[in-house]
């Protein structure tokens, strides 16, 4: 008798939790949502290590009522994306490091691709500006942090990557305050680490559209996996 594998019944069940989660998730008088999570769920089951980016919100003044899913499967753009794909590339490999040639040069079927691994999630779902303002984003993780810790539950994640200020505190305080072993270490970087869940390091990092050059944060981020996931 031929074994039915279960992993396609996984991924449509990720992808169904996901959009049942969005369904309940309050709209606005401009808008509705964005919404977020996994590119592709068959593939990112797959994944030896499960990556989380933590973000703020999407740029999109007065819009909302799409998926940045299917927006990060068609390769998105380069501004953000070619950050997450080289953090990704990264974090995958370690703590093996990677030749520079595999990171410096970004396209869009590198981004079709990579994005496939992991999952994204914003902690304002009702999209903002090109420049995030602190204080909603803070006042979207404390009203939302059961949906948001309901969400990031789902995918189980083995790394979290807190992307800009406030999305670690946000985290820390609010979606994963049930965290254990926060840490605070100067060197690299001021580095801000928790443990979540079953196995999950959660670390604060630079926002991927930072001006701050794709080598430093190259070498920035080797750092900061090498003193809070290794």
């Amino acid at each position: 008798m031929t074994k039915v594998s279960t992993e396609p019944i996984a991924a449509k069940s990720l992808l169904a939790a996901e959009n049942k989660l969005f369904s309940t998730w309050p709209k606005t008088a401009k808008g509705g949502i964005v919404a977020d999570g996994v590119v592709d769920p068959a593939t990112f089951l797959k994944q030896e290590k499960r990556i989380v980016f933590v973000l703020k919100e999407a740029n999109d003044p007065d819009g909302g009522d799409w998926d940045l899913r299917e927006f990060a499967s068609r390769g998105a753009r380069a501004a953000t994306w070619n950050n997450l794909v080289r953090w990704t590339r990264i974090l995958q490999a370690f703590p093996k490091k990677l030749p520079t040639s595999e990171i410096k040069t970004i396209g869009q079927s590198d981004r079709i691709e990579t994005l496939k691994t992991i999952a994204m999630m914003n902690l304002k779902k009702v999209p903002g500006c090109a420049t995030a303002i602190r204080q909603p984003i803070l006042d979207s993780a404390r009203e939302h942090s059961s949906k948001l810790h309901e969400q990031l539950s789902l995918y189980d994640p083995d790394i979290v990557v807190a992307c800009g200020d406030p999305v670690f505190n946000s985290l820390k305080d609010f979606v994963c305050a049930e965290h254990t072993h926060y840490r605070s270490e100067k060197r690299p970087h001021n580095c801000h680490a928790f443990s979540w869940g079953k196995r999950a390091q959660v670390f604060d990092f630079w926002h991927p559209q930072t001006r701050r050059s794709a080598q430093f944060l190259a070498d920035a981020l080797y750092d900061v996996a090498d003193a809070t996931i290794s």
